[in-house]
């Protein structure tokens, strides 16, 4: 008994720590569920039911967690609540070795100060759950590095060489990337510190590679037995590396599409740095001085760990508590790299000197150099991945946070140990708050907060002891019914892009395609360019669509195809178009968040035959072609059943009549949620002869228009409702606008009329109205201008309003007939579309043309995407478009 209690106590710091990770992930465990977790839920489905990984199905990382899961799904199930629980061991894991790695380092009320700080500030990451794949990362890259830390100690004990290779290995085994760098610096580390030690390397060396040769041989053995050995080379290696567009660009554009965080976070880094430094300096000078027999009492230390469990546990029951740490700026990952490396750098220079000048060398600064470098290795990894994140980020955290509380070791430094240890406990706090508060987000994805998330279903078996929010649990209970009440188990469904968690919710398969997940970097080109025609032979009875922001696709798009579209959006792209034209019925959008919301398209019966497709791919290069009336009405309905077409591009190559349609139904609705966000180039044409009555409506064309609408007349038409505009009514965002065009045509009858466009808060530039335009607030080629306005013109003759020049937007320029017949609006038009042409083709990546002088301020996007039709001089003598010709 005597044993076990001294057992005990020697283990009390680490049993501190292991309760503050088991109460903070124990909280959190069983609320709330992500539309985007369940990845590997689906994996380990597909894996139990016989398919093997690599061979059947596509997965561009290392197999160890994919498998992981698919074992404990077989043994406990797909309940949600068990993997859960497997978090809270993954946390409680890397609170242990983060532990362990410090007390080598520094003292152990330090390391326990230290690791309950840092592992709060890692799982702050509002993108990972705790049994994220990321999380087993976490796990043996912190083991490594203890491990690494031990071998260098203790460079006689071989075990630790062996151990450490094994968590590398792991590590690799895990997440390839990350790990192989992880591995390359621990081959560089042991050689270096041996060399400088003039040490022998070779036993150190052979053990640390048999170590981590080990789990990858037999790996090896099971993959080359189940025939998935060589598709894993393909995907892990050439396509993995694809997807993000080379290795050149893995290894080193994160830096350079980050550097505006580096910049934004250098001033803090900076002085905690001078802190760090600056504290270093007075310890030696007062070295004899030092005080530091008892640093802290065990009690101060027990209490630092209840405090943090009490105010977990009344976060999570008082939101208004927790929401007052809302709204501060947290630690961000990039002040930690600049933190840490200069102290990595600082300490390697330093030991080379030593070295050089035959100084001994002293063991702290070699065990500093091993945990800063794991650091800097593992923060590079992860940066490959698009950038840093806060997970990685934890034993940079930790170690600023130890050296800096191992500095203050001088004569009246308690003022300051306090002071840093309230900041820590502050981080800690709200760290935890802002986890309870914003429980996810990732790429516009979001969930509701803990204490929101209190409803369980009574429908969705894996769902079990799961709170959820009202509007999440309402919206994974409507696609469960409506996908299980309109197929049978047999049939298969598809859910796109990161959302297979619908398949197992929902008891059904995928038609067979080999990326289960469609996400920007963990699919490749070639699966998606084969499931798109594995779709068309097998098509799914269901259809489920999480609409990722735009704001995810330009960022990936950036990130990895240099602007290029992804094969993620040519498969949006393919499944809206395919659930139009196949005859499918839309449900509609679903919401739970504000940020989250799914399309629902399912069959109710067996004919997939084509009903309609366009011409052309809708790429700038070979856009969708529009040449009839029925091309247009396919395009309002298909926007109407939930395809926005985003970065879609269609050119009309014929004038359209629309007098065959007796009332036009606009193309996005105004108020609908369902908008047009393409690129629609009228190309010189003309739509004429629309008639769009809908009183008391917002009515035009367009209804609210999120795109661009260019080069396009409308012409002979005649538009009546509440707030109306030829063109579009209103416009759904800042980015929607009306480039080049002009109208010709008759509003009457609305609250407010405009000529082109009534509420528009984008960009109207160098249009001409000549409308007759009756409202009784306002009118005019801009009824209502609340946007960007240039060189737009419009003739007053025929507006009329009944408040006194209500002209709508002043930027305007209101004309005369005999003006709008002049050759001056003509050269007006054509001045703006050189001076546009001079813009984009001068246009460099320095932001100036080739005279030197800055183009920033003149130039626009959009610009690069459309190409401005010149105007003439109709035989009427007003202006109108040119066509099939630049000039």
């Amino acid at each position: 008994m005597r044993k076990i209690g001294k057992k005990i106590y020697e283990l009390r710091y680490l049993l501190i720590i292991l309760s503050v990770c088991a109460c903070y992930a124990g909280i959190l465990y069983n609320q709330t569920m992500p539309f985007a977790e369940g990845w590997y839920s689906y994996y380990a489905k597909c894996i139990n039911r016989g398919e093997v990984v690599y061979k059947d199905f596509d997965y561009l990382f290392t197999p160890l967690y994919i498998y992981f899961i698919a074992l404990i799904t077989k043994i406990f199930g797909y309940k949600v609540i068990i993997l859960r629980i497997v978090g809270i061991i993954f946390f409680c894991l890397i609170g242990t070795f983060v532990y362990l790695s410090l007390k080598e380092l520094f003292n152990e009320e330090i390391a326990v100060i230290a690791t309950i700080t840092s592992v709060m500030y890692m799982q702050s990451e509002v993108v990972q759950v705790f049994y994220d794949y990321v999380r087993m990362v976490d796990i043996f890259s912190c083991a490594a590095t203890y491990f690494l830390i031990k071998a260098i100690k203790n460079d006689d004990r071989k075990k630790y060489f062996i151990l450490a290779g094994i968590a590398t290995s792991l590590f690799i085994l895990t997440k390839q990337n990350m790990g192989l760098l992880f591995w390359i610096y621990s081959i560089i580390l042991i050689c270096s510190v041996s060399l400088v030690l003039r040490r022998s390397v070779k036993e150190k060396l052979i053990y640390f590679i048999t170590g981590s040769i080990v789990p990858i041989f037999i790996t090896i053995i099971f993959m080359l037995i189940n025939g998935s050995l060589i598709p894993f080379f393909n995907q892990t290696g050439g396509e993995a590396v694809a997807a993000k567009g080379g290795i050149l660009h893995i290894l080193f554009n994160w830096i350079i599409n980050n550097m505006s965080s580096f910049i934004n976070t250098s001033k803090f880094s900076i002085i905690c740095l001078a802190c760090i430094i600056v504290s270093a300096i007075i310890k030696k000078k007062d070295e004899k001085n030092a005080i530091n027999k008892q640093w802290l009492r065990k009690s101060e230390i027990y209490l630092f760990g209840i405090l943090c469990i009490i105010s977990f546990i009344v976060f999570a029951k008082v939101d208004r508590i927790s929401k007052l740490l809302d709204g501060h700026t947290y630690l961000s990952p990039y002040s930690i790299f600049l933190i840490i490396i200069p102290i990595f750098i600082y300490y390697v220079i330093n030991v080379i000197i030593d070295a050089v000048n035959n100084k001994e060398i002293s063991n702290y600064k070699l065990l500093y150099i091993t945990i800063t470098g794991a650091y800097f290795a593992i923060s590079w990894g992860c940066g490959m991945s698009g950038g840093l994140s806060e997970g990685q980020g934890t034993l940079g955290v930790a170690f600023a946070i130890a050296i800096l509380l191992n500095n203050l070791e001088f004569r009246f430094s308690n003022v300051l140990k306090l002071a840093v240890i309230l900041v820590c406990f502050l981080l800690t706090l709200q760290c935890a708050a802002k986890k309870m508060n914003y429980t996810y987000n990732w790429w516009g994805m979001d969930e509701s907060s803990l204490q929101e998330s209190v409803y369980l279903s009574n429908d969705i078996e894996v769902f079990e002891g799961i709170g959820l929010s009202y509007e999440t649990l309402n919206a994974y209970e409507t696609v469960y019914h409506i996908v299980t009440q309109n197929t049978d188990e047999k049939d298969s469904i598809y859910c796109f892009p990161q959302i297979p968690s619908f398949y197992y919710i929902c008891n059904r398969m995928d038609p067979g395609v080999r990326a289960k997940v469609q996400w920007f970097d963990v699919a490749s080109d070639k699966s998606i360019d084969n499931d798109i025609k594995i779709l068309k032979n097998k098509p799914p009875k269901a259809i489920i669509i999480y609409e990722t922001s735009e704001y995810a696709y330009n960022s990936h798009e950036k990130l990895f195809r240099a602007g290029e579209i992804s094969a993620t959006r040519k498969m949006k792209q393919f499944l809206l178009n395919f659930a139009t034209q196949h005859g499918y019925t839309f449900y509609g959008r679903i919401k739970s968040t504000k940020n989250n919301s799914l399309l629902l398209y399912y069959k109710t019966d067996n004919d997939f035959s084509e009903e309609y497709s366009y011409r052309g791919k809708g790429t700038k290069e070979s856009p969708y072609e529009i040449d009839s009336v029925e091309d247009l009405l396919f395009l309002q309905r298909s926007v109407e059943n939930g395809n926005d077409y985003s970065n879609v591009y269609f050119i009309q190559t014929k004038d359209i009549d629309l007098s065959s349609i007796d009332n036009w139904n606009p193309i996005g609705k105004y108020d609908s949620g369902f908008y047009f966000r393409g690129i629609y180039d009228g190309n010189g044409h003309v739509i004429k002869n629309m008639t769009c009555i809908h009183e008391g409506e917002n009515v035009g064309l367009f209804g609210q228009l999120g795109g661009i609408v260019c080069n396009l007349g409308v012409i002979n038409s005649y538009v009546s409702g509440s707030c109306v505009g030829v063109i579009s009514s209103h416009a759904a965002s800042s980015e929607a606008m009306i480039i080049n065009c002009y109208t010709t045509s008759s509003v009457i009858n609305g609250l407010r009329a405009g000529g082109i466009a009534d509420n528009f808060e984008g960009k109207i530039v160098n249009c001409i109205s000549i409308n007759e335009c009756l409202g009784i607030d306002a009118a005019g080629a801009i009824s209502y201008g609340a946007g960007y306005t240039k060189n737009v013109i419009s003739q007053i003759d025929g507006i009329h309003t009944e408040i006194i020049n209500s002209y709508g937007d002043n930027s305007v320029t209101y004309c005369t007939q005999k003006y709008m017949l002049s050759s001056e609006v003509i050269n007006r038009l054509n001045s703006y579309i050189d001076i546009v042409n001079k813009y984009s083709s001068n246009y460099l990546e320095d932001e100036q043309d080739n005279d030197g002088a800055v183009t920033e301020k003149e130039y626009d996007e959009w610009m690069r995407r459309i190409t401005l039709r010149y105007w003439k001089t109709e035989i009427s003598g007003y202006p109108t478009l040119t066509i099939g010709e630049l000039k």
